[in-house]
């Protein structure tokens, strides 16, 4: 088993509090502290995590050897806003 720590972080490098990290295909999953950390163990071959924070574009990153993983999300696209009569 390998644990792989980082941070979740926004846009403007603040920590996303509660931002959830997979590994794809298994139940395994952690979510961030106050401070945007987690760890997780995966077993040794993991080759992916996705990152994910509502209102952001999800991530999936490759696993380093190293098990450190620092992760910046960008926010989502904004749909423009639509009124009634451009149905």
């Amino acid at each position: 088993m390998l644990t792989v720590r980082g941070r979740i972080l926004d846009e403007n490098g603040k920590p996303l509090v509660g931002a959830t990290v997979l590994q794809p295909g298994t139940y395994r999953g952690t979510s961030t502290n106050a401070q945007g950390e987690y760890a997780l163990q995966v077993p040794a071959g993991t080759t992916a995590l996705q990152y994910g924070y509502a209102g952001y574009q999800e991530a999936e990153l490759g696993v380093k050897s190293t098990g450190h993983a620092d992760v910046t999300l960008q926010p989502r696209a904004k749909a423009a806003k639509r009124h009634w009569w451009q149905f």
